[in-house]
């Protein structure tokens, strides 16, 4: 049983070498390299940053709120290195606490500093969901999402939003474990109205750079499809990113972002490369840099 889970969690792998070896042309891939609107690289880099910036700044302003010091400068460092190494080990940032920890020695801040990490991923997979379903409805009602393709399985409005939550439910269902690690934290976390509008202010912002980076991350490589639709591509890759089948959601969100934007008529390698860019690329880019920045910052300043 435990070989068997072992081989589960590594199954999304095993889906990315088939779509690498089975349904990606490299010519394909160099021409849709070669064709890329590298003028709109700037501008998702930009809002990748704020992306980024904005969530480490609303983990430091909750933890001022709390009376919990430390300088913004300092951490920055910390989170910018912990979240990288959170990506590249398949870890959410709040399981990579150990280096956040070393800035509170007591005992008794441990506790609050884990609850307001936990606190703001959850908020971070509410809006990710919520952004999920609302664009999923408008997809449907706004007939931007064509039934008639799905006609081989006799779908109806109805069925497709049923197999969309039922979809979500499996995603959560996969998470429960981590959802419990996050949930039991927060249980012992009184959130003060102040910390709630921190939270709710900044997680609007930096959803709105979500979508805003997912535009432009689209039109880089001449995705052209309805505002709606590409948000229901994003959030559900990122949704399906949380499948613990894989690395970070590699091999899933491939086998995802490639069936939605095969429907709109864009080939293999397009939806690849989005993903790729989206889910992989530009995070690490931008934490790299945030990094840098920050490790940059520190020694001007000392």
């Amino acid at each position: 049983m435990g070989l068997l889970k072992k081989v589960f969690a590594f199954s999304g792998i095993l889906i990315f070498i088939y779509i690498i070896t089975t349904q990606i042309e490299l010519k394909s891939l160099a021409l849709i390299l070669k064709k890329a609107n590298f003028l709109y690289f700037f501008p998702a880099f930009i809002f990748t940053f704020m992306l980024n910036f904005l969530k480490i700044f609303r983990c430091y302003k909750l933890l001022k709120i709390n009376e919990l010091e430390v300088s913004f400068r300092k951490f920055l460092e910390l989170y910018s290195h912990t979240k990288l190494y959170a990506s590249i080990s398949n870890l959410i940032v709040s399981e990579g606490m150990a280096t956040f920890l070393v800035m509170f020695k007591q005992e008794k801040n441990r506790q609050k500093v884990v609850s307001i990490f936990f606190l703001c991923n959850f908020f971070d997979l509410l809006a990710i969901t919520l952004l999920c379903l609302i664009s999923l409805l408008f997809s449907i009602k706004m007939k931007i999402i064509d039934l008639a393709k799905f006609k081989f399985f006799n779908f109806s409005n109805y069925t497709f939003i049923f197999i969309a939550f039922i979809v979500l439910a499996i995603i959560i269902y996969s998470f429960k474990n981590k959802l419990k690690s996050i949930i039991g934290p927060l249980k012992k976390y009184k959130i003060s109205s102040q910390s709630f509008k921190i939270l709710f202010l900044f997680t609007i912002l930096v959803y709105t750079s979500y979508v805003l980076t997912a535009f432009f991350q689209a039109k880089l490589f001449n995705v052209e499809v309805n505002i709606f639709y590409l948000i229901l591509i994003f959030t559900g890759g990122s949704l399906i990113s949380i499948i613990p089948i894989s690395i970070n959601g590699l091999g899933t969100r491939e086998a995802f972002f490639i069936f939605l934007l095969k429907i709109k008529n864009f080939n293999n390698e397009q939806a690849f490369s989005l993903s790729i860019f989206a889910f992989l690329v530009m995070p690490l880019l931008t934490l790299f840099s945030i990094y840098l920045f920050s490790l940059i910052i520190n020694r001007i300043l000392k």
